[in-house]
Protein backbone atom coordinates (compact mmCIF):
# COMPACT_ATOMS: atom_id res chain seq x y z
CA UNK A 1 0.00 0.00 0.00
CA UNK A 2 1.66 3.14 -0.75
CA UNK A 3 2.11 5.91 1.87
CA UNK A 4 -0.77 8.77 2.16
CA UNK A 5 -0.78 12.49 4.27
CA UNK A 6 -2.80 12.19 7.35
CA UNK A 7 -3.95 14.47 9.71
CA UNK A 8 -4.44 13.57 13.20
CA UNK A 9 -6.82 14.97 15.33
CA UNK A 10 -8.01 14.85 18.81
CA UNK A 11 -12.08 15.71 19.91
CA UNK A 12 -12.49 16.50 23.48
CA UNK A 13 -16.64 16.70 24.28
CA UNK A 14 -16.16 19.89 26.57
CA UNK A 15 -18.52 20.15 29.74
CA UNK A 16 -18.56 16.33 30.89
CA UNK A 17 -16.84 14.57 33.36
CA UNK A 18 -15.18 11.66 33.22
CA UNK A 19 -13.37 13.34 30.19
CA UNK A 20 -14.81 11.37 27.09
CA UNK A 21 -12.31 12.11 23.63
CA UNK A 22 -11.10 10.23 20.76
CA UNK A 23 -7.77 10.42 18.70
CA UNK A 24 -8.29 9.66 14.87
CA UNK A 25 -6.52 9.80 11.66
CA UNK A 26 -8.43 11.62 8.38
CA UNK A 27 -6.94 11.96 4.93
CA UNK A 28 -5.00 15.46 4.51
CA UNK A 29 -7.33 16.05 1.36
CA UNK A 30 -10.60 15.39 2.93
CA UNK A 31 -13.38 18.21 3.07
CA UNK A 32 -15.21 19.08 6.45
CA UNK A 33 -17.82 16.57 5.78
CA UNK A 34 -15.36 13.83 5.77
CA UNK A 35 -14.55 15.34 9.01
CA UNK A 36 -17.79 15.51 10.50
CA UNK A 37 -18.69 11.99 9.24
CA UNK A 38 -15.32 10.72 11.32
CA UNK A 39 -16.70 12.48 14.39
CA UNK A 40 -19.81 11.17 14.24
CA UNK A 41 -18.53 7.81 14.05
CA UNK A 42 -15.71 7.58 16.60
CA UNK A 43 -17.50 9.63 18.93
CA UNK A 44 -20.52 7.09 18.73
CA UNK A 45 -23.22 9.76 17.90
CA UNK A 46 -26.11 8.79 15.54
CA UNK A 47 -25.63 11.57 12.62
CA UNK A 48 -29.51 12.44 13.81
CA UNK A 49 -28.72 16.49 14.25
CA UNK A 50 -27.27 19.73 12.93
CA UNK A 51 -23.92 20.36 13.20
CA UNK A 52 -21.51 23.11 12.68
CA UNK A 53 -17.49 23.83 12.32
CA UNK A 54 -16.39 27.00 14.18
CA UNK A 55 -13.02 27.75 12.45
CA UNK A 56 -10.79 30.52 11.24
CA UNK A 57 -10.11 30.52 7.93
CA UNK A 58 -6.11 30.51 7.77
CA UNK A 59 -5.87 33.00 4.88
CA UNK A 60 -7.70 35.88 6.74
CA UNK A 61 -8.47 35.03 10.13
CA UNK A 62 -12.20 35.44 9.20
CA UNK A 63 -14.18 33.26 11.55
CA UNK A 64 -16.71 30.94 9.83
CA UNK A 65 -19.35 28.85 10.20
CA UNK A 66 -19.21 25.50 8.42
CA UNK A 67 -22.01 22.89 7.89
CA UNK A 68 -25.14 21.87 6.19
CA UNK A 69 -26.30 25.27 4.92
CA UNK A 70 -30.30 26.57 5.60
CA UNK A 71 -31.21 29.22 3.47
CA UNK A 72 -34.41 30.14 5.89
CA UNK A 73 -31.61 29.58 8.93
CA UNK A 74 -30.02 32.41 10.87
CA UNK A 75 -27.08 32.32 10.06
CA UNK A 76 -24.62 31.54 6.91
CA UNK A 77 -22.89 28.14 6.74
CA UNK A 78 -20.68 27.02 4.27
CA UNK A 79 -20.91 23.71 2.95
CA UNK A 80 -19.39 21.19 4.84
CA UNK A 81 -18.77 19.00 1.55
CA UNK A 82 -16.99 21.98 -0.62
CA UNK A 83 -14.22 22.73 1.94
CA UNK A 84 -11.12 21.09 2.32
CA UNK A 85 -9.48 20.99 5.24
CA UNK A 86 -6.40 22.02 4.20
CA UNK A 87 -8.48 25.62 2.97
CA UNK A 88 -8.54 26.54 7.29
CA UNK A 89 -6.79 24.18 9.30
CA UNK A 90 -2.53 24.19 9.63
CA UNK A 91 0.12 24.31 12.54
CA UNK A 92 -1.06 27.90 12.82
CA UNK A 93 -4.55 27.21 13.44
CA UNK A 94 -4.52 23.73 15.03
CA UNK A 95 -7.85 24.23 17.49
CA UNK A 96 -11.61 24.99 16.74
CA UNK A 97 -14.59 24.03 17.71
CA UNK A 98 -17.67 21.58 16.66
CA UNK A 99 -21.00 21.85 17.68
CA UNK A 100 -23.64 18.39 17.48
CA UNK A 101 -27.66 19.01 17.87
CA UNK A 102 -28.22 22.76 18.49
CA UNK A 103 -31.02 21.59 20.79
CA UNK A 104 -28.54 20.19 23.58
CA UNK A 105 -25.54 21.96 22.02
CA UNK A 106 -22.80 19.12 22.35
CA UNK A 107 -19.59 21.22 21.84
CA UNK A 108 -16.41 19.61 20.50
CA UNK A 109 -12.86 20.49 20.75
CA UNK A 110 -10.90 19.68 18.21
CA UNK A 111 -7.11 19.62 18.23
CA UNK A 112 -5.30 18.61 15.00
CA UNK A 113 -2.27 16.98 16.64
CA UNK A 114 0.20 16.36 13.68
CA UNK A 115 0.13 15.43 9.81
CA UNK A 116 2.46 13.18 8.82
CA UNK A 117 2.91 10.09 5.96
CA UNK A 118 1.13 6.33 7.04
CA UNK A 119 0.47 3.16 4.91
CA UNK A 120 -2.55 2.14 7.61
CA UNK A 121 -6.17 2.47 6.43
CA UNK A 122 -7.95 5.68 7.18
CA UNK A 123 -10.07 6.85 8.75
CA UNK A 124 -9.89 5.45 11.69
CA UNK A 125 -10.37 5.57 15.55
CA UNK A 126 -6.56 4.94 17.04
CA UNK A 127 -6.92 6.03 21.11
CA UNK A 128 -10.54 7.26 23.06
CA UNK A 129 -12.07 7.18 26.68
CA UNK A 130 -15.65 7.58 27.92
CA UNK A 131 -18.43 6.56 26.49
CA UNK A 132 -20.86 9.71 24.62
Amino acid sequence: MKNSLVIQFRVVLLGVLPMIWRRFLISSDATFWDLHVAIQDAMGWEDRHLHQFRVAKLSSGHLDSIGIPDPGGPSPFLPGWNIRLDEYLGPDMPLFLYEYDFGDSWLHEVVLERIFETDKPFPVCTEGEGDC
